[in-house]
């Protein structure tokens, strides 16, 4: 199961959100002001990477979603757009 997910395979409305272009009202103030100032330069990146726009959307939510389950993790690492990039281009490469 992924982080995120409830056990019938839902995804709870806080990281559902990560793949609309703003976060949920539940997010912290932190992962929010990231997300609004990362989420286009991050869909824009990932689609380029992965020559598809749609695949790059959902890669970049993806890699939003687990760093909003991991955001105390993730918010503390020097490059936390890096890990977001990092990690929708794998989940992207190995879906």
């Amino acid at each position: 199961m992924v982080a995120g997910e409830s056990g019938t395979g839902e995804r709870n409305d806080a990281v559902a959100s990560a793949g609309s272009s703003r976060p949920a009202p539940t997010s912290p103030p932190a992962f929010q002001e990231f997300f609004t100032q990362n989420h286009v330069p991050m869909v824009r990146s990932l689609s380029l990477a992965l020559h598809d726009d749609q695949l790059g959307r959902d890669a970049a939510a993806e890699g939003f979603a687990r760093a909003l389950a991991r955001w105390s993790n993730v918010s503390s690492m020097a490059n936390p757009a890096g890990w977001v990039y990092r990690v929708g281009l794998n989940w992207a490469r190995n879906r």
